[in-house]
């Protein structure tokens, strides 16, 4: 991250503190010093059975037990959940996210869908199943197979068991997400929710001064502008699913003029996409105009 943008010591929400620091001992005393002032003043007390501390991989056993002690916690390795959410590092894996699949097949076991109606099944599966998984889409994007596995379960809910078995689906889910003027019965692909979800959480990193959307810009978008940044191998997964949207995101962003927080070039305040967007394509198009002159007429000038 930039030194020069804002450092992150710790996050803060009701009850639920994470702490970015060192593990040497002058940092640890200080943090318990301060979290005695802090039982002391409000009379409550931090539950160490519940807290735990995350180390960098590669951490000595010596080292673990030394802030095992001196915390009074035990350590723990990603992921672990935070506000509902889970926290992962390096590359997704769908055993991540097998707690919010339980829960909506908690909800499904605790139906008698045979002695619901089609209708029935498919006001729960849009107002009730789908609204499960929002939360965590909202934050964070899903791998596919786990989007698919949800969609398998709404899908062998709607159609229904016979015998322990599965019946027969007598139609893709992609089709049932269909308006019902188009042959669906109107329920919302989580394919489709996912993705805007990115697209509002993209129009958030643009327009809205939020503390994530502060250090991704300072990590990121240090000497460029955000919609001319080229994704790397090396991005998170967060900024990854932010560069395949914002094509599809920014011409609906209209800037205004003269409120000091467009870029000239590359916001879209004509309303038209950003300037060096319009430029670059007029000259292509120049180009292709010139390259077809020279072959259709002998001698033309190049523009």
């Amino acid at each position: 991250m930039n030194h020069n943008g804002r450092i992150i010591k710790h996050l803060a929400y009701a009850d639920d503190i994470v702490i970015f620091r060192g593990g040497n001992n002058k940092t640890i005393k200080l943090i318990k010093h301060q979290i005695r002032r802090y039982e002391k003043a409000s009379g409550q007390k931090v539950n160490n059975d519940k807290s735990f501390f995350i180390t960098a991989p590669n951490t000595s056993p010596h080292r673990i037990n030394r802030m095992r002690r001196m915390t009074g916690c035990m350590d723990k390795k990603f992921p672990f959940n935070y506000l509902g959410c889970t926290i992962y590092s390096g590359k997704k894996n769908l055993s991540y996210f097998d707690s919010m699949l339980a829960k909506i097949v908690k909800r499904l076991n605790g139906w008698q869908s045979s002695m619901l109606s089609d209708g029935g099944k498919i006001t729960l599966i849009k107002h009730v199943l789908q609204s499960i998984p929002i939360y965590t889409l909202s934050a964070l994007n899903l791998p596919k197979g786990t989007i698919c596995l949800i969609e398998m379960h709404f899908a062998n809910f709607l159609w229904g068991t016979s015998d322990g078995k599965n019946k027969y689906h007598w139609s893709k889910w992609e089709n049932l997400c269909f308006p019902k003027d188009e042959g669906g019965v109107g329920i919302r692909s989580m394919h489709d929710i996912s993705n805007s979800l990115i697209l509002k959480r993209w129009w958030r990193f643009r327009t809205q001064p939020f503390l994530w959307a502060d250090f991704l810009m300072k990590k990121y978008c240090k000497r460029s502008h955000p919609v001319s940044k080229v994704p790397t191998s090396a991005d998170s997964h967060t900024w990854k699913s932010l560069m395949k949207i914002k094509a599809q995101a920014e011409p609906d962003i209209i800037w205004k003029v003269q409120a000091g927080n467009s870029s000239f070039w590359w916001d879209n305040w004509t309303g038209l996409g950003a300037l060096a967007k319009l430029c670059q394509a007029q000259v292509s198009l120049l180009k292709f105009l010139s390259t077809l002159l020279l072959r259709m007429v002998p001698g033309t000038l190049k523009i």
